[in-house]
């Protein structure tokens, strides 16, 4: 089922981890081998080493990005589903005089009936959603500072919920 577009902003990030924890693999590899175990033992040590650092760095940077510190959010009220439309907000902070981020959501029917919602932040992480009366919430990827996060799902129903999530201290 076609749920998200998924934006592949983090790409990068993840190869670079991939890359360290085979590095990381081939050192402890290198170094029980010249410690007189086995090869046996030594690739299983290694391999539990870099599987308990790979899934410790995974557990720290998703927890820490689960809780959005600032949501922003509109409605398709008033709105009509028979053509596309589009709707662009800055997003501002009470004390912030500038826009700290911006969010573009609406409705598309250029391949299927879509309803959408990106959002953009200049300084912290982002998640646009999209929430549907019936059907609960699609995130779409955690976009980067400066990065363009973008949720798409079928329009099933006529009550559509739009939000701009931000994650990290304000």
């Amino acid at each position: 089922m076609y749920n998200n577009l998924v934006d592949a902003g983090d790409a990068p990030i993840e190869y670079a981890c991939c890359f360290i924890n085979t590095i990381f693999y081939f050192v402890t590899l290198i170094f029980l081998h010249e410690r007189g175990f086995n090869m046996k033992q030594t690739r299983f040590i290694a391999a539990a080493m870099a599987g308990a650092a790979a899934l410790s760095a995974f557990c720290v940077t998703a927890g820490a990005a689960e809780t959005p510190s600032k949501t922003w959010g509109a409605t398709s009220s008033g709105k009509s589903f028979s053509r596309e439309w589009s709707v662009s907000r800055n997003l501002y902070l009470r004390d912030i005089e500038d826009p700290v981020g911006y969010m573009v959501y609406g409705y598309d029917t250029d391949w299927w009936n879509e309803d959408y919602c990106k959002c953009y932040f200049i300084d912290h992480n982002s998640r646009a959603a999209v929430y549907r009366s019936g059907y609960g919430t699609t995130e779409g990827a955690m976009g980067n500072p400066a990065v363009w996060s973008s949720c798409w799902v079928r329009h099933k129903t006529g009550t559509i919920s739009y939000y701009a999530q931000s994650y990290g201290a304000w």
